[in-house]
């Protein structure tokens, strides 16, 4: 009686709250349909027709399509020569140094139609069968908390039987108009007895990576050959350059899903730990960079399940040492994502990439945003873990596996929920550039991902067991409850299929109410996950909380539920805490009522003030677009402004000051303080100003003397920073005059930067921590040359919110205070030929090994590929490579058979496309110069040293790498020369180079004067790094000084920079910038005859790119004619010239030293 009661008595309120629901959403509906009516039959006088459409634009997201497709990088070489031609010159190329050749899937006859001559093994091996499937490989079920499960045979050759072979060519099958084609067994096959010959005989050298060639007329299978291993195509020809302990981690597991590629111990049962024994050894054997990864976008639904998902990494020591990195779109409030910050996520600001095939609205529009996941480029794996999914258990050996390793989904197919990716900036391009020829099976990412990865590695289904009840049965609800109910927990995580817990009451699982999500109904499983929410900091819990519209749901779903008679008596279950009272409805749907009201009766208001200007954009408008602002946007993390300064102020501090108790504030006075916001244990960090007199000239003098320590920088005063030692964080107000010009060379600037600098490190490393918070207080945006855009969390109007790296912030406050001293010193009595002293700089800004590389870049002509094969000789040949990588970005006017030989010479080749310089003429030889930028975009490595292709390197530069981002060499007045710069690749950075083509104007009119108006603090190289070849006074002591440097064995000089005329654009015989007036003061016989002697070093076969074309040798001869009738007083017009490149072409040449 009493049960029937209580039946009866919750059905009535629910009606009753009903009633009041309906009610008040009509009124609401009304009220907003009369505002709407009202706006837009205002008189339209007040709107220009443009800018109405550009507020419409900025509202329909219309500028969010970007045209992705422009940004795909394609390897491979455009193709104008017949298909013979190119695989004999791509033969020739591969067997360079090669002797014995293994055909894999290749027969003798074959060999000699593919132009393979000479000493060639055919690799034998018994082709699998063609009853073997797919399917066998990739069954539905297996048993994965054992090894009894094993794998079809795929019969491999006999490895040490081919242990001789220097190089492997493969063909590979290809039967791509076949749906299905690339889920081919014996294309597997072919890959795996392929990659499986290249790890050994990598590894049998001791060489880190080797070559293979892939001969297909589809795509190799990007799961064990990736892109970013791809040197050169042509045709159905692959040649890829494979890193050897990648490839090997991947051929070290089971042929597909047949077995897990992680096991238990034998007798150990479920609670055993995951046996990693059998993996091939970590693909370096450095500390690699890792992260969790997780990602929100296009709604807000989901942040109480990230803030959970953090809160477990953290707790179940999956996340120790490695980053939590969340992607997440505009759609996140500024409030949440200061939650989120707070809850431990490194936040990545991205934009959406739509889902071609999705209806506009529909759930699945914008899941290929996952995509984004790859260009995370900054770590060697990333593990993806949904939001929707608590972890019980460490992940963290999910790190010792590749890509594609998930757990199985149903039938071949993965679960993209729990995933380990490589990121890649080229298979995001590759993603990218499929999404509208692939078919997603679910409409989404997992069933394109599975189309792009069919190959992948099993995972225990424990890793990612799915709330699930397939059967929905009965007894399988039983079993499950028991797994989910267990603690300790038996699996490591639950995937949370349907509705979410924090979408549902906490009393019940809500799915439940619903006929069609009954299947993922577990009572357990939602107590599970509650238990873990009363584990969570309490100033997070909000974030879980239930609006007014999803009670509305959950209420009329229980209804529905009641009324269908559901079993399990979910729907008769009192809501004593969740559910609310008659008159909790009541007040919530009051209050949605009366903000709408307000909102409306303000924008009413505002309209008829005539707020909205001419051109009929709204401030409301402005605050929404991207464009609008007038300021540049600092790219990456910024949150947008919506409501006033002081509450962001208010609000921003109180998730700065979470956690701390004192504050240090510099540049900021007690009265001060208070008007911000902080009036409680801050401590004013007392410094003497810098004299006004001190210009940036004094910190960036002409002339130093360079090869001693005698040189000595102005005084910039500092703390007394041991009486600043008890400070938890550091707040620096900073000085900004940005009307004026060149404001950002303001001393004083710079002063209270560098206190805040140097607060932050020692303050990090006396608590023994690798980052640390500073907050700055700005109008304008703060040096980025100390305080990274990378760091950047949050923006909030003039207050900007770092968690700093500290060994990188540490490397820069250990140098001087600009170029009035070196970076690197000399010992003291060694002079000239003395190496550089680094101990002085403060210890590598990470202790395991930093990913480096020297790169440089050619676009819009090949006139520079010689000098480009000249450096790459002269890196190897003075030992500056070391395990550096050497990468030469170009565009399309580079000719195959060039970049063929700039492979051969030892570049790393990445395509790019260029970048316009807006202030240049069409046309002009600066057009394209901020090109430079795409260096920023080698976010792979953690260091670059660029050098110019004009550079002739004499001894190592390897102390360079010990620098922070930009040390470079003096050119004139305060600025440095952009030849050979240490920079730090960093995509944020990037962005901020392209956002201010537009308004930084360059005194050169190239990229290194607009590089030193983005860089105006650097750090000062001595000029025998980057020496020119430049007579500034053009007088016969000067030339006879220069000519001195090279008279010794050992050069003095580490670079020498050639201004002018390039040595390989003159003939041999003497510096052709002798001939021409404007550029006398570039010639010098004795440096051009230093890059001749080093060019009789490069191999044979490359010499002829660097020949002279017949148009050049007309030019040369020309010049010498006009000296001869000016009389130069040199006489090198006189000279008779014996280079034979003036009789013979380059493309002649080309044809006798190569036979081609």
């Amino acid at each position: 009686m009493g049960s029937s009661s209580k039946e009866i008595s919750m059905f009535k309120a629910a009606a009753s709250k009903a009633v009041v629901v309906k009610i008040n959403i009509a009124f609401v509906v009304f009220v907003f349909v009369v505002s709407v009516a009202f706006l837009v039959l205002r008189p339209m006088a007040l709107f220009d027709s443009n800018a109405a459409s550009l507020a419409r634009c900025t509202l329909s997201h219309c500028d969010a399509k970007s045209k992705v497709e422009d940004e795909v990088r394609r390897y491979k070489i455009s193709e104008n020569r017949t298909e013979n031609e190119r695989k004999l010159r791509f033969v020739r190329t591969l067997r360079a140094g090669h002797k014995r050749i293994g055909l894999v899937n290749i027969g003798k006859n074959e060999s000699a139609e593919l132009g393979i001559a000479g000493k060639t093994t055919m690799v034998e091996f018994e082709r699998v069968s063609g009853n073997l499937k797919w399917t066998d490989l990739f069954p539905t079920k297996i048993n994965d908390e054992n090894d009894h499960s094993t794998c079809p045979e795929i019969p491999m050759p006999v490895f040490a039987a081919y242990e001789e072979m220097d190089v492997v060519v493969a063909k590979v099958p290809c039967q791509s108009t076949k749906p299905g084609w690339y889920r081919d067994v014996f294309r597997l096959q072919v890959h795996l007895a392929a990659a499986n010959l290249v790890v050994r005989k990598g590894r049998r050298d001791g060489r880190g990576a080797a070559k293979v060639a892939v001969v297909s007329e589809c795509e190799p299978m990007r799961e064990l050959f990736r892109c970013d291993d791809l040197v050169a195509r042509e045709g159905q020809w692959w040649m890829y350059e494979v890193q050897v302990d990648k490839l090997a981690e991947k051929v070290s597991l089971p042929w597909g899903s047949c077995k897990v590629a992680l096991q238990l111990p034998e007798q150990q049962g479920i609670n055993a730990e995951f046996n990693d024994s059998s993996l091939a050894s970590p693909a370096s054997p450095g500390r690699r960079r890792e992260a969790y990864a997780t990602i929100l976008h296009s709604s807000e639904d989901y942040v109480c399940g990230a803030v959970m998902l953090a809160h477990c990494l953290r707790k179940t020591g999956s996340a120790r040492d490695r980053d939590l990195v969340l992607l997440h779109d505009k759609s996140i409030g500024r409030r949440k994502l200061q939650a989120l910050a707070a809850a431990g996520w490194s936040l990545r600001r991205i934009k959406r990439i739509r889902n071609p095939r999705a209806k506009r609205g529909a759930y699945n529009e914008y899941n290929f945003s996952k995509f984004r996941l790859w260009q995370l480029t900054d770590y060697d794996k990333v593990v993806f873990v949904d939001a929707d999914i608590l972890v019980l258990r460490s992940l963290h050996h999910l790190f010792r596996l590749p890509q594609m390793s998930a757990a199985r989904d149903s039938a071949v197919l993965f679960n993209s929920g729990v995933m380990v990716i490589e990121p890649s900036n080229c298979t995001f391009d590759a993603l990218v550039a499929h999404r509208k020829d692939i078919v997603s099976y679910n409409g989404g990412d997992q069933g394109f991902l599975n189309e792009m990865f069919a190959w992948w590695h099993r995972l225990p289904k424990r890793l990612n067991h799915f709330k699930m009840a397939w059967k929905n049965s009965t007894e399988e609800r039983e079993r499950m409850g028991r797994i989910f109910a267990r603690e300790p927990p038996e699996l490591h995580a639950i995937h949370y299929f349907g509705v979410k817990p924090w979408r549902c009451y906490r009393d019940y699982d809500c799915n439940w109410d619903v006929g069609h999500l009954r299947m993922y109904a577990s009572d357990e499983a939602h107590r599970a996950w509650w238990r873990r929410y009363d584990e969570i900091d309490e100033g997070l819990r909000w974030l879980c909380g239930l609006t007014a519209k999803r009670i509305g749901t959950l209420e009329t779903e229980r209804r529905k539920a009641e009324k269908l008679g559901l079993k399990m008596g979910s729907s008769l279950i009192e809501m004593h805490k969740a559910a609310p009272s008659k008159g909790a409805a009541v007040k919530i749907n009051i209050t949605f009522f009366v903000l709408v009201l307000v909102i409306s009766v303000d924008l009413l208001i505002f309209y008829s003030m005539g707020l909205f200007n001419s051109n009929g954009v709204s401030v409301t408008w402005c605050t929404l677009s991207e464009h609008c602002s007038a300021r540049k946007r600092v790219p990456n993390n910024m949150i947008r402004e919506g409501t006033t300064e002081k509450e962001k102020k208010l609000s921003f501090f109180e998730s700065l000051r979470a956690g701390h108790e004192r504050i240090g504030l510099v540049n900021i006075g007690k009265n001060e303080s208070v008007e911000i916001g902080i009036d409680k244990n801050v401590t004013v960090v007392e410094f003497e100003r810098v004299p006004d007199n001190l210009k940036w000239t004094d910190l960036f003098p002409s002339s130093i003397d360079e090869e001693n320590g005698r040189s000595v920088c102005p005084e910039i005063p500092m703390p007394v920073f041991s009486a600043y030692e008890e400070m938890d964080v550091v707040v620096a107000k900073v000085p900004c005059q940005s009307p004026k010009p060149g404001w950002y060379r303001d001393v004083f600037r710079l002063q209270v930067h560098l206190v805040a600098a140097n607060l932050v490190v020692r303050k990090a490393r006396r608590d023994g921590r690798g980052t640390a918070k500073v907050a700055l207080v700005s109008e304008c945006e703060p040096m980025r040359e100390l305080f990274r855009c990378d760091d950047l969390v949050a923006r909030e109007g003039e207050w900007w919110m770092y968690q700093v790296q500290v060994d990188k912030l540490a490397e820069k406050v250990s140098l001087p205070w600009g170029a009035c001293k070196v970076a690197l010193q000399l010992p003291e009595q060694q002079a000239i030929n003395g190496e550089s002293n680094v101990s002085s700089i403060a210890s590598l800004a990470s202790p395991r090994q930093r990913r480096e590389a020297y790169a440089t870049i050619i676009h819009s002509s090949d006139d520079y590929v010689c000098g480009a094969v000249m450096l790459a000789h002269c890196l190897r040949n003075t030992g500056s490579t070391g395990n550096r990588d050497l990468v030469l970005l170009h565009d399309d006017s580079i000719s195959r058979p060039k970049l063929q030989a700039l492979a051969a010479a030892g570049w790393t080749l990445r395509r790019i496309e260029r970048i316009h310089n807006p202030r240049a003429k069409r046309g002009a030889y600066n057009e394209y110069n901020f090109s430079k930028f795409r260096l920023w975009q080698l976010t792979e490595y953690d260091k670059i040293v660029f050098v110019d292709t004009d550079i002739l390197i004499l001894r190592s530069l390897d102390h360079l790498f010990r620098l922070p981002q930009i040390s470079a060499v003096h050119d004139s007045g305060v600025l440095f020369n952009s030849g050979v710069m240490v920079i730090e690749p960093s995509n944020c950075t990037f962005n901020a180079l392209v956002a201010h083509r537009d308004d930084i104007i360059s005194y050169n009119g190239g990229d290194q004067g607009f590089l030193n108006e983005m860089f105006a603090w650097w750090h000062r190289l001595p000029k025998r790094l980057n020496h020119f070849k430049m007579a500034w006074k053009n007088a016969t002591e000067e030339r006879e000084w220069m000519g001195r440097l090279f008279a010794g064995e050992t050069p003095e000089l580490h670079g020498i920079h050639y201004f002018g005329v390039k040595p390989w654009r003159c003939y041999r015989d003497y510096d052709c910038n002798w001939d021409v007036e404007r550029l006398r003061m570039y010639a010098s016989d004795e440096f051009h005859r230093a890059w001749w002697r080093r060019y009789d070093e490069i191999d044979e076969g490359l010499q002829w790119l660097c020949g002279l074309t017949a148009e050049r040798i007309d030019t040369l001869e020309a010049e010498r004619r006009t000296a001869a009738t000016m009389r130069f007083s040199d006489e090198h017009w006189k000279i008779n010239i014996t280079d034979k490149r003036r009789f013979v072409t380059n493309c002649k040449l080309k044809k006798f030293m190569v036979g081609d």
